[in-house]
């Protein structure tokens, strides 16, 4: 990296990828104090060794006015990293910050949510970090945070509490892909998402591993707040049975759904039948209902439905 960043030949790269090289926070602190980052528009420094120390020296040092995407998962950071980066002025135009599988607690997502470092922001991604309800308060009452399009919390902790408060805040406006499966959100997570006024622009919604229930299920088909709605992830320990799958079949508001994954759930052959008798669902292209008990008799259902007729993809074992 040292090299790299001595070299005035890279000086217009647009993109660079270091991911998976071990160059530590010494590397990242000789690229933050090179000219190498005046043209960069994406940096991927995935599982580079930077740790906390590192980020500090990047976010205290870099200047990089054109970066608009910049990966930093798998670099063991907590919140200590965070706070510097939070208040750097050196990246103006970043629009896609990655921090998935790191160490960060509500802290740090206090100080990203609380800074004009988060303004041009339109993907957020926090997957397996150590997140509970307040981080998502923070970003629901951000200020800041008004232009987000991508939201990943997926593998935390943030429960319905901190659903509800991501649904109520208008900073969700211009989202269309929340991920927040993994979350024990249950069914009062999921009905508070049906419920939202600020989810319109929604595309695509994953809630696996969420035990959201029938209940939970009966309330986002019910829901009028999600018309652009295409692809939802609901797989495994959704307990999602036959009347949830019915839910799903009856529904006419998932006229745009093009992927549906129950993967995982108990529709059993009932499910399945509903599925296939649906005239609600033409969109459909993609289907994944592995592990949900069928017998042959189910799989046979929605196999051959005549219902399903842009169907392409089936998944059942």
């Amino acid at each position: 990296v040292k090299l790299l960043s001595a070299s005035d030949s890279l000086t217009r790269l647009t993109g660079l990828d270091l991911s998976y090289n071990r160059i530590q926070s010494q590397g990242v602190q000789a690229l933050a104090e090179s000219n190498l980052g005046q043209k960069l528009e994406r940096l991927n420094l995935t599982d580079t060794g930077i740790g906390d120390d590192g980020l500090d020296q990047f976010g205290r040092k870099a200047s990089m006015p054109e970066l608009e995407q910049l990966d930093l998962s798998d670099n063991h950071l907590t919140d200590r990293g965070i706070g510097p980066l939070s208040r750097s002025a050196g990246f103006p135009r970043l629009k896609h910050l990655i921090l998935d599988n790191n160490h960060l607690a509500d802290d740090g997502v206090y100080e990203l949510a609380d800074g004009e470092f988060s303004a041009p922001l339109e993907e957020l991604r926090l997957k397996c970090n150590r997140l509970t309800t307040d981080s998502a308060l923070s970003i629901a009452k951000s200020q800041y945070l008004t232009n987000l399009k991508k939201l990943d919390f997926n593998n935390n902790d943030i429960r319905a509490e901190g659903t509800e408060a991501l649904a109520n805040s208008v900073n969700l406006q211009h989202m269309e892909t929340l991920d927040l499966g993994e979350n024990l959100l249950n069914a009062e997570g999921a009905i508070a998402l049906a419920e939202s006024p600020y989810l319109k622009n929604l595309k695509e919604l994953r809630l696996n591993n969420n035990n959201i229930g029938d209940e939970g299920m009966a309330a986002l088909a019910a829901s009028e707040n999600l018309p652009k709605l295409e692809a939802l992830y609901l797989e495994q320990d959704n307990w999602i049975r036959p009347q949830g799958a019915k839910a799903i079949a009856d529904s006419d508001h998932f006229g745009n759904l093009k992927t549906l994954v129950l993967g995982l759930n108990v529709i059993s052959d009932e499910g399945a039948q509903y599925l296939a008798d649906s005239t609600k669902l033409t969109a459909l292209v993609f289907l994944n209902v592995i592990g949900n008990k069928l017998t042959a008799a189910g799989e046979d259902a929605l196999r051959y439905s005549p219902n399903l007729k842009n169907l392409k993809t089936l998944e059942l074992v």
